[in-house]
């Protein structure tokens, strides 16, 4: 007969931790005001970390007195408590730590060899903390990309990354990164246009070098050479040959020198004679995979999350849907007929608006196509109205009251129903015949520019 006691065995432990009864190590770990001391037993760390075994058996072990002494400044008190607790009770709490301490754990897990640690503590990150991964992917991917077991936690990052460059190309982190695993970034399918791509770049190689003059046409033969040899594993990452003429004449050519002669050569000759240039290398270009001068990005899985009804929103590393632009007014004309020859074969689509004067952003989610004859209605359509085009907090979405029948109303231009209107450059939203719970604050105005977007749904290649 046998049994296990396996609570009691954890309670006894614990209250040995608590205690520090016949403490024989001193072990201090963070530093300044992180700095803890924690009264422990040499036996059970040597025994529960591979690390520990072999530092605290080294003889350069200091012993003062009767205790033994060990510093470990490198990992944050709070974080040791942790794991400390982990050691003696085999136990693991992270509910209640923060997004910057959990990132600290899993570097001290690396450091202290405990992998069994990280697989939980990565997974509880991505379950618990998405829109803090979002906001700061670069961030997050450089605090654990050179730990071999946090690839998930890093494909999480690259994904966040692809659909939003910014978030690592406007951080700090990026400034810090090496170069080979910028070149392993920039192989992505990043959304992102190569103007703004070399402009990252030149940022980069400039942050390498912070002695050298801010103003480049100062810069002596010695630092176009130090500034070259920086970048000169990034320089084939960007596609100068897709690039318009103003665009390499106003941001490239100034810095031409950085770029090798045959590179050169080939732009001189793209730009001279475009239609003899090899049509598979212009096509080489990156896209954005949302484009728009109205709304942020960080407002699409908000929209994607209306659009499948969800009450929890979507966010960058779930979104389903990638908003294609098809039609925007400034670009291609506000008259309606251009707009039903872009669009009226299209389903499943958004209509984003702004009002001239006004902040407001008036949208409407089709489910069915333009198409003028037979109209056909949805209740899976809807209407929203957003503050701002920043932000979807204080947002309104309108969708189909009851079971009341309404129309669409192609007659009078652009329109879902009564409610939102577009003739030309015009905006109408009335009441007569509509049905969606819904009021915009705006009745009437002309239009500063609207933008149509197909929703598709997110290829899974583009995160290889």
């Amino acid at each position: 007969m046998s049994s296990e006691f396996h609570a009691q065995f954890i309670a006894d432990f614990s209250k040995l931790l608590e205690s520090g009864k016949d403490y024989d190590l001193v072990l201090y770990a963070g530093e300044g005001q992180s700095r803890q001391q924690f009264n422990v037993h040499k036996l059970i760390l040597s025994s529960r970390s591979d690390y520990f075994q072999a530092a605290l058996s080294s003889n350069w072990l200091k012993k003062q007195g009767e205790y033994y002494v060990f510093e470990k400044s490198n990992i944050d008190g709070d974080v040791f408590k942790v794991l400390l607790r982990y050691f003696y009770t085999g136990k693991v709490n992270v509910n209640s730590i923060g997004e910057e301490k959990l990132l600290e754990l899993l570097y001290a897990c690396d450091e202290l060899g405990l992998t069994e640690l990280i697989p939980f503590i990565q997974d509880h990150f991505i379950t618990t903390k998405p829109k803090f991964i979002c906001e700061n992917a670069g961030y997050v991917f450089k605090s654990i990309f050179k730990f071999a077991s946090c690839e998930k936690l890093k494909d999480v990052c690259l994904r966040a990354i692809i659909l939003d460059p910014t978030k690592l190309f406007f951080s700090q982190s990026y400034l810090e990164l090496d170069v080979d695993t910028i070149i392993m970034i920039l192989k992505k399918k990043l959304s992102i246009n190569e103007l703004e791509l070399w402009r990252h770049i030149i940022t980069w190689g400039r942050a390498q070098h912070p002695n050298l003059k801010r103003d480049h046409t100062k810069w002596s033969e010695d630092d176009i050479k130090l500034m070259t040899e920086s970048i000169k594993p990034l320089i084939g990452q960007v596609n100068f040959l897709s690039m318009a003429p103003n665009e390499y004449y106003d941001e490239v050519r100034p810095y031409r020198k950085l770029l090798p002669k045959q590179l050169r050569d080939q732009i001189k000759k793209k730009i001279m004679v475009p239609t003899r240039f090899e049509q598979s290398l212009l096509a080489q270009k990156r896209t954005k995979i949302f484009e728009s001068q109205l709304i942020d990005l960080s407002v699409v899985p908000v929209i994607a999350s209306w659009v499948d009804n969800r009450n929890e929103a979507y966010t960058l590393l779930d979104l389903p849907y990638t908003f294609k632009l098809i039609f925007r007014g400034s670009t291609a004309g506000f008259k309606d007929h251009k707009f039903f020859a872009a669009c009226s074969l299209k389903s499943s689509t958004i209509i984003i608006t702004k009002i001239k004067n006004q902040p407001y952003i008036m949208g409407a989610y089709n489910f069915h196509s333009w198409k003028k004859n037979p109209p056909k209605v949805s209740a899976k359509s809807f209407l929203f109205e957003l503050p701002n085009g920043n932000s979807a907090r204080g947002a309104s979405v309108g969708r189909r009251k009851g079971t009341l029948p309404h129309r669409l109303q192609y007659g009078v231009g652009i329109s879902l129903c009564s409610a939102f209107t577009i003739s030309d450059q015009s905006w109408k939203s009335s009441y007569e015949d509509c049905h969606y719970d819904l009021r915009f604050r705006i009745k009437v105005g002309i239009i500063e520019d609207y933008e149509v977007f197909e929703l598709i749904n997110l290829d899974p290649s583009i995160f290889q």
